[in-house]
């Protein structure tokens, strides 16, 4: 998998007190050559032990066909929140994904961050660029 680094949003910086909400992401941009089966774009990094409570965003249309098949999550878990959506096909609401979970970062390990990214499990057809709106929301844990 090919995965393209893109953090224009705030990044986790200190670790703060447990139980401090906090939201990360924001707008990104997905180019045409994102757009192949196998690659993704990581468009932020959430620290260890972040508890994620609620995903939400806006996907738009980036192919032109009906090929284009995306999943949201980690890079440990690339379909943690969203699995085999073709919401990239015609655009939309990610859908509603509050309360549905609840998901704990592990706490520090070597040389591994926690990359939220959007993936392609099937390329587009015809590709077109875009610019995803996602967030994440959550706390830092104990």
């Amino acid at each position: 998998m090919t995965i393209r680094r893109s953090y224009l949003g705030q990044q986790p910086g200190g670790y703060g007190w447990a139980h401090v909400q906090k939201t990360f992401g924001g707008t990104f941009p997905v180019r045409t050559t994102d757009l192949v089966t196998g690659n993704g774009v990581a468009f932020c990094i959430v620290p260890p032990d972040f508890v994620v409570t609620s995903v939400y965003g806006t996907i738009p249309k980036m192919d032109n066909g009906t090929a284009l098949i995306l999943q949201l999550g980690d890079n440990q878990t690339p379909n943690r929140f969203l699995a085999a959506s073709t919401l990239g096909q015609a655009g939309g609401a990610i859908p509603n994904l509050f309360g549905q979970f609840s998901w704990k970062y592990p706490g520090v390990i070597q040389g591994v961050h926690n990359e939220i990214l959007l993936s392609f499990t099937t390329g587009a057809a015809t590709p077109v660029a875009g610019s995803p709106t996602i967030f994440i929301d959550g706390f830092l844990g104990p």
